[in-house]
């Protein structure tokens, strides 16, 4: 099951951002340790916002997706949804929570206005986001580079 977040989450959502942040070139490269308080204070946001949710498996939190809705830089009268976070718990991964919480990436993107939805695809993820999205009918359209300062 896939809801909207709410504040009783957050230390699950806290938990999950943990796993998630080990696992980024962002933890592995630049070694800036993970801010709990920090974590917690942007879900109290996107709660706020209604872009942050989370997956149920058995009545136990076990996945996540946070967005951010901006405006489209092009054309502010547009909307510009991008994903922050997309986690699943290794114990969920195979039961399709990925799946729902990517389709409620475009439910939230069509309930906030987006032009379209940005998911992201890090290194350190392996080639399965990738063919998950071109499978959902995403496209390619830029990529990233990070230089540690």
């Amino acid at each position: 099951m896939i809801r909207l977040a709410v504040l009783e989450d957050i230390p699950e959502v806290v938990r999950m951002s943990d796993a998630f942040y080990k696992t980024t070139s962002y933890h592995t490269l630049s070694k800036i340790p993970i801010n709990y308080d920090t974590v917690a204070s942007l879900a109290e946001s996107l709660i706020q916002d209604e872009t942050l949710y989370v997956a149920e498996l058995a009545k136990k939190v076990c996945g996540m997706l946070a967005m951010i809705s901006v405006p489209f830089i092009f054309n502010t009268d547009y909307r510009h949804l991008a994903e922050i976070a997309w986690w699943v718990d290794e114990e969920a991964k195979g039961a399709g929570v990925g799946k729902l919480l990517l389709k409620q990436a475009e439910l939230v993107g069509i309930s906030v206005g987006a032009a379209h939805v940005q998911m992201a695809d890090l290194i350190s993820s392996g080639d399965l986001p990738g063919k998950i999205y071109l499978k959902e009918g995403y496209i390619l359209t830029e990529r990233l580079w990070t230089k540690v300062l």
